[in-house]
């Protein structure tokens, strides 16, 4: 009992606080499932946009991929950068470029070579295949 209170005052005042109580818990639920709803909102537009850029980096890869092949493939000066007789005959400033060139051509046809290649040197495609294996990347709804 509360001092200087009566019973009666003192049940109406036990009553209207676990009223009170109860208000506020099935407040909070209301508000909870609210935020929860804008939450998970929040993060399925943040899935779409990250789905959307490594679905833009895989096709810029693509491009890039394809332009070296065909370069390598009509080129004669891009396929005379992997012959071992350019740089036997060749002068020395001609060799450190063809050995640069040989050296991007290969490192841009390894990087970019396609979705099972086996080195990886974008950061973001070893990340693709680490949040697909656990299943974290979801295609959007559209």
């Amino acid at each position: 009992m509360l001092p200087g209170h009566t019973a009666s005052e003192n049940r109406r005042k036990k009553e209207w606080l676990l009223q009170r109580k109860k208000l506020a818990v099935v407040g909070s639920q209301e508000v909870g499932s609210v935020r929860g709803k804008d939450y998970l909102d929040h993060l399925k537009k943040i899935n779409d946009v990250f789905y959307d850029q490594i679905k833009i980096a895989d096709q810029k890869a693509a491009y890039i991929f394809t332009f070296m092949l065909a370069f390598l493939i009509t080129s004669s000066e891009g396929r005379a950068t992997f012959q071992w007789q350019r740089y036997v005959d060749a002068q020395f400033p001609l060799v450190i470029f063809s050995a640069m060139m040989a050296v991007a051509a290969s490192i841009s046809l390894i990087c970019t070579g396609g979705e099972n290649s086996a080195s990886s040197c974008s950061p973001m495609r070893s990340r693709r295949r680490r949040s697909s294996s656990t299943a974290l990347l979801l295609k959007p709804n559209s």
